[in-house]
């Protein structure tokens, strides 16, 4: 009887602890939908910065959440230019690297480049959301 309670216990303990596991930082948005992905940004050069797992809380979760969320973690100043419109916004810079032409900031879901920009590109649980400063000429 003793072992079945505190097996129960330990059973119970490891359910209600498994949900519970701590991101690097967490983007409080519109909803309450939980999105785990994990960040990584890469300035070139060796400036590499890993942002590990960030957790989104907002219905639509995005590639901009996920990135505002692992550079205030990481704190890396962020360079966004129309950053209230969703549809329209530009990454300039990230903790001083800045786009240049020919290099610029490129957004990469699970390995693609993605087709819409930071502010529309929603992003799912699990997610490997990477931003890439490179030229654009190859």
């Amino acid at each position: 009887m003793k072992k079945t309670i505190l097996l129960v216990c330990a059973i119970i303990t490891a359910v209600f602890f498994s949900g519970c596991a701590v991101s690097g930082a967490v983007f409080n948005g519109a909803g309450g939908r939980r999105t785990v992905v994990s960040v990584r940004i890469d300035a070139g050069g060796g400036n590499e910065y890993e942002g590990g797992d960030v957790t989104i809380k907002d219905n639509f979760p995005t590639a901009y959440m996920a990135l505002k969320a692992a550079a205030e973690w990481k704190s890396l100043p962020l360079d966004i230019c129309a950053e209230d419109t969703p549809d329209i916004m530009f990454l300039n810079g990230i903790n001083g690297v800045e786009s240049k032409d020919p290099f610029y900031w490129t957004l990469y879901v699970n390995g693609q480049k993605a087709k819409t920009g930071m502010g529309l590109t929603i992003v799912e649980d699990g997610d490997a959301v990477e931003f890439i400063y490179q030229d654009r000429n190859g």
